[in-house]
């Protein structure tokens, strides 16, 4: 610790938003950018739901690479690797595995008049966080819900036009979220 006159040296450093703040140099409140407890045990929860969605990603990263033979573009954003305007992923849809997503078209496109607003990123990142909390069990969690749904649009000879598909059906309990159509709550 720098002192004068057995007085700590106030020090300017610049804060997140802009502004700037005295301190003291040695003093026990951690400047911007280091780690808090609560940040260390958030990117610890972080770290082990990326382990525990590993077969998840594995899978998208296998159907990721094998568009990109094809064709399309790698970004990361949202907390996953995006690959838009995939060849083999149908134009309009998208699809995620663990910490990826494949875009038949681009991630920001909107997704029409059923959802205002919302982009295919802002619904499948719904997606990414289901398999951070449901790990192993997302693959199959989505098979549930898909059967559901096609056994409901099969059953009630249920006409599915634009977004609305049968495996986006009301019976599909992973296509939840407040980016749903319509918005309806996670069941976890």
């Amino acid at each position: 610790m720098r002192t004068t006159n057995s007085r700590p040296i106030a020090v300017c450093r610049p804060r997140r938003n802009g502004q700037t703040g005295t301190g003291t140099t040695g003093g026990a409140q951690p400047s911007p950018g280091q780690s808090t407890l609560g940040s260390i045990g958030r990117s610890g929860l972080d770290a082990l739901g990326h382990i525990w969605n590993l077969p998840n990603t594995i899978v998208g990263g296998g159907w990721a690479l094998l568009n990109r033979a094809f064709g399309g573009e790698f970004t990361f954003a949202d907390g996953a690797l995006q690959l838009e305007n995939a060849p083999l992923q149908p134009e309009g849809s998208a699809i995620t595995f663990g910490g990826v997503t494949v875009y038949g078209g681009k991630r920001l496109d909107l997704l029409g008049p059923s959802q205002p607003g919302v982009t295919f990123a802002g619904h499948e990142i719904q997606h990414v966080f289901q398999g951070r909390a449901l790990g192993p069990l997302y693959i199959p969690a989505n098979v549930v819900g898909w059967t559901a749904s096609l056994g409901h649009f099969a059953l009630t000879g249920f006409s599915a036009t634009g977004w609305m598909s049968p495996i986006h059906g009301p019976l599909n309990f992973m296509e939840t979220g407040p980016l749903s159509v319509p918005p309806r709550s996670w069941p976890w």
